[in-house]
């Protein structure tokens, strides 16, 4: 969701080593038989993680448990280390007031997620090439795409990848979400602009927003905004505001269609010279609200 010039921010990945070595003396006695019977067999655990605490993750709101385990959930998970949360889809291992237990594709299990942070995936709901799509790969985690066509039962979707254009197929795509409502995109300030950001979790008077940079803020439900990124063909001479992660929103003005339905070029406000947008980082002046 940002111009060339915008470099996505990388968390610092942790791994921890475990391990051991016994050795076994020679003695001059003999070594007695060993027990009859096969060894007993010992099937690896899965990967576990328990869930860092994160400074804004205190002020979580309670949320209902209306999940069944074995459903896939959208999910955000603070990272380890960092202030940081990663968002994605999971399978829910289990679930009660306190805590949701969740499997990635992989089979690691997160334990101790919040369950405010853990959100029904939607469905396909009968896209069709050329809709907006919110969608999941295991490198594009909760990202908005233009579905370009069907291939058996799943999705192909472009998407931006550092100011590039890139084809995948879906792991998971349903139609882009609306209003302020959890995993949709919207409006929020910073520094004095509207920035874009996404819906993690949210309460009567509270919404907490994943930034371009990965972190989590918590802000008054008032000052939080719906928006919908341009899902239409947008028109040289089409007005827009163009998001950048470093300067927010700005007024903008379309000057040249790159790829069609995908990618433009505009000339922002403050700027001498026209640059490259994905159209999921314009906003029609007229869907903002």
């Amino acid at each position: 969701m940002s111009p060339l010039r915008r470099r996505a921010p990388f968390a610092r990945a942790l791994a921890l080593f475990l391990s051991g070595a016994a050795v076994a003396g020679c003695e001059a006695a003999p070594v007695p038989p060993a027990e009859p019977g096969a060894p007993e067999l010992r099937v690896p655990e899965a990967p576990t993680a328990a869930v860092p605490s994160a400074a804004w993750s205190a002020e979580l709101p309670a949320a209902s448990v209306e999940l069944a385990p074995g459903t896939r959930v959208w999910a955000a998970v603070p990272t380890l280390g960092s202030e940081l949360v990663s968002v994605g889809i999971y399978t829910l291992e289990s679930i009660d007031a306190e805590r949701a237990n969740l499997v990635d594709k992989l089979g690691t299990r997160t334990l101790g997620v919040a369950p405010a942070l853990v959100h029904p995936i939607g469905t396909a709901g009968g896209l069709e090439p050329g809709d907006t799509a919110l969608f999941f790969t295991w490198t594009t985690p909760a990202a908005l795409g233009r579905v370009t066509r069907k291939v058996g039962g799943s999705l192909r979707v472009r998407y931006d990848w550092a100011g590039e254009t890139k084809d995948t197929t879906a792991d998971h795509a349903e139609p882009a979400r609306k209003g302020v409502v959890p995993f949709a995109y919207v409006t929020f300030p910073k520094f004095g602009r509207q920035s874009l950001g996404l819906v993690v979790a949210l309460d009567p008077g509270h919404v907490w927003v994943r930034t371009s940079s990965g972190h989590v803020e918590r802000h008054p439900r008032e000052a939080v905004g719906a928006v919908e990124v341009a899902t239409a063909v947008l028109k040289v001479g089409a007005k827009v505001r163009a998001y950048d992660w470093v300067d927010g929103l700005r007024e903008a003005v379309v000057s040249e269609v790159v790829e069609p339905g995908l990618r433009y070029a505009v000339r922002a406000e403050g700027s001498e010279r026209d640059e490259r947008y994905f159209f999921t980082a314009l906003v029609p002046r007229v869907a903002a609200r």
